[in-house]
C-alpha cells in the first residue's frame, strides 16, 4: 500500500509540473511570435508597432517569469518528495518521456528566443545597415487594434 501511495504521489507531482511546463512553452512560444513582430517593426520602422510589441513583451516576461518560478518550486517539491525513491515514473507511466519532450522543446524554444534576441539587438544597433532596396518605410499605414482579454 505504501507503494502505490508513492506512485500515485509522484504522478500527481509530475502531472503538475507538465502542466507547468506545458504553460511555460505556450508562453515561451507567444514571447517568440513577440519578437517577430518587433523584427517586423524595426525592419519597417514602424515605431507605434515596436511600442506596443515592447509594451507586450514586458507582459509576456511577467508572466513566463511567474510560470518559471512556480515550475522551479515543483521541481524542488518533487525532488525532496523523491529523495529516498526511484526518480523514474511507476511501471506503465509515459510521464517521464513526456517530460523529457516538453523539457526539450522548452530548451529549443529558448534557443530560438535568443537567436531571434540577437537578431533584433543588430537591428535595433543598424537601423539602416539594410540594402536600400530592402528598407521600407511604412507610410499611410493603416492601424488596427487587437484586444485580449
Amino acid at each position: 500500500m505504501q507503494k502505490e501511495k508513492k506512485d500515485a504521489l509522484w504522478i500527481f507531482h509530475h502531472e503538475e509540473l507538465r502542466d507547468l511546463l506545458k504553460k511555460e512553452i505556450s508562453l515561451m512560444r507567444e514571447l517568440l511570435t513577440n519578437m517577430h513582430e518587433e523584427e517586423r517593426s524595426l525592419l519597417f520602422h514602424d515605431e507605434s508597432l515596436l511600442k506596443y510589441t515592447l509594451e507586450t513583451r514586458s507582459y509576456l516576461a511577467k508572466q513566463i517569469g511567474e510560470v518559471h518560478q512556480k515550475r522551479l518550486k515543483k521541481t524542488k517539491e518533487i525532488e525532496t518528495i523523491t529523495t529516498d525513491y526511484a526518480l523514474t515514473a511507476p511501471p506503465g507511466e509515459d510521464v517521464s518521456t513526456e517530460m523529457s519532450s516538453l523539457k526539450d522543446q522548452l530548451t529549443a524554444l529558448t534557443e530560438q528566443v535568443n537567436r531571434q534576441q540577437d537578431a533584433n539587438q543588430h537591428l535595433m544597433d543598424h537601423p539602416n545597415a539594410l540594402p536600400p532596396d530592402v528598407q521600407v518605410t511604412v507610410k499611410n499605414k493603416k492601424k488596427i487594434s487587437i484586444t485580449t482579454k
